[in-house]
């Protein structure tokens, strides 16, 4: 429910260690790379890339250490 995120989502973002770090993302045959920039309303990753901030639903996420 909308309820029952809302009460989830500050919990995940203290903590995430994804937040403001670099991560690839594959979802399917495409592999995305970009920085986490948090979750949407509806729950999806937002990820800021070269291009643009997109969200994602789905996908296996690695974060990319230097």
């Amino acid at each position: 429910t909308s309820n029952g995120y809302s009460s989830i989502l500050p919990l995940w973002l203290s903590r995430t260690s994804m937040l403001n770090h670099p991560i690839s993302l594959t979802d399917g045959a495409a592999t995305v790379s970009g920085i986490v920039r948090g979750l949407s309303a509806e729950g999806g990753l937002i990820l800021q890339t070269e291009e643009s901030q997109r969200t994602f639903y789905a996908g296996d996420v690695t974060v990319v250490r230097h």
